[in-house]
């Protein structure tokens, strides 16, 4: 009648840090995220059915989501708040069908029958109060470049570069201020000429437009 859960690689400092995990829910809805081996009553849960999160109740825990990924995949992510040296150690569990939203992590501990469960890939930790993309290492830490996909007009089918629309869509989280993260780009290969469609510091929809190097 033991707990069930993954632990990743224990976190020492006092920075803002974010744990992550891809999971799809399979025979158990509920999964929780606790800090160390006494949290099982003080998780955040997150419901894997609603895509919802239904409980955070952890210590040491500050911002917290899930965000629908694809064919059911979500991804789950909690920020360990500033404030305390001391080591912590996140542990994603799966709770059993006995568990009730909303009142607390107690239950789990359930008896496993070895078949059932979720899947779940990617554990990360990373500085930040925000997920990224997975970093795809082992036993080192890495340090990442913005994501980027970039391609010529000429290699989409269909498209007309003397004429066309571009339409973007997107999903994302606040950002800091004075920040900006481009959601897309057209230029003519050159730094100096684009057009591009970005959020700023504000958490503003803004288009940048570029020619000659003047905006």
């Amino acid at each position: 009648n033991a707990a069930h859960y993954i632990i990743p690689t224990t976190l020492f400092g006092n920075a803002v840090l974010t744990t992550r995990y891809w999971i799809v829910k399979q025979d158990y809805r509920y999964v929780g995220v606790g800090y160390n081996a006494t949290d099982t009553n003080k998780l955040v849960v997150f419901d894997l059915q609603d895509g919802s999160v239904v409980q955070n109740l952890g210590t040491y825990s500050g911002q917290c989501g899930i965000i629908p990924v694809t064919n059911g995949w979500n991804i789950i992510y909690v920020q360990r708040s500033s404030g305390t040296s001391a080591a912590r150690q996140p542990r994603l569990y799966i709770l059993g069908d006995s568990y009730t939203p909303g009142v607390d992590g107690t239950t789990a501990a359930f008896a496993g029958d070895g078949t059932r469960g979720v899947y779940a890939c990617h554990c990360q930790q990373e500085t930040g109060n925000q997920p990224t993309s997975p970093i795809r290492t082992s036993g080192a830490t890495e340090s990442r470049s913005a994501a980027l996909l970039q391609t010529a007009l000429s290699n989409i089918a269909g498209v007309n570069s003397a004429k066309y629309t571009l339409q973007v869509s997107f999903r994302m989280h606040a950002i800091a201020a004075n920040a900006s993260n481009s959601l897309a780009s057209i230029s003519d290969g050159s730094v100096n000429n684009y057009l591009t469609l970005r959020v700023n510091g504000s958490n503003q929809m803004e288009n940048v437009v570029s020619s000659g190097g003047s905006t």
